[in-house]
């Protein structure tokens, strides 16, 4: 997957899902993650470093919480997960050491 540079932004499917990811100059990259239509709730999953900061934010559009929360799981790997629907945390997924 490569990033356009005259448009900032790549789009593409995986397992049925449109994947957009885009950076906004400052180093990080931003996601969206579309499952279904743009009618759904929108949610953020932020992926935090080790200092607790956010290292990267994927936008997940769901058809409820349930389903958000099961795609959030989805990138704890090695990093904690929060996921959050406008300024409401709806869940916070932590990894294993």
């Amino acid at each position: 997957m490569q990033l356009d540079e005259r448009l900032g932004f790549d789009e593409s499917e995986h397992q049925g899902f449109r994947i957009r990811n885009w950076t906004d100059g400052s180093g990080l990259m931003w996601s969206t993650v579309i499952w279904g239509d743009a009618s759904m709730a929108e949610y953020r999953a932020y992926i935090m470093d080790k200092d607790g900061l956010i290292s990267r934010a994927i936008g997940l559009v769901c058809p409820d919480d349930e389903t958000a929360m099961e795609y959030a799981k989805q990138f704890v790997e090695g990093h904690n997960v929060e996921l959050w629907q406008h300024d409401c945390r709806i869940a916070t997924f932590k990894h294993k050491a």
